[in-house]
């Protein structure tokens, strides 16, 4: 009778300790990889569509800024 309780209670530690974090750990990365199998491909586009349009607008802006400081100081690129 001693044996079978210090089984159950081996194997229930067994169960704590590997199994039940284990199984954690799958379910936590199982769930962030098949989000990203469905439409993964489709949101990275946009994502990457976005950006570039971002990119645009910026370089924009930037070209806008040195056009009035080259009339503002002609200089000012050699002065930094």
């Amino acid at each position: 009778m001693v044996a079978v309780a210090e089984g159950i209670i081996a194997l229930s530690l067994a169960l704590c300790v590997l199994i039940i974090p284990l199984w954690i750990m799958t379910r936590v990365f199982g769930k962030n990889s098949n989000s990203r199998g469905d439409g993964g491909a489709e949101d990275e586009k946009r994502k990457i569509e976005h950006l570039l349009g971002q990119a645009e607008v910026m370089e924009k802006r930037l070209q806008t800024l040195e056009a009035i400081l080259d009339k503002q100081n002609p200089n000012w690129r050699r002065e930094l």
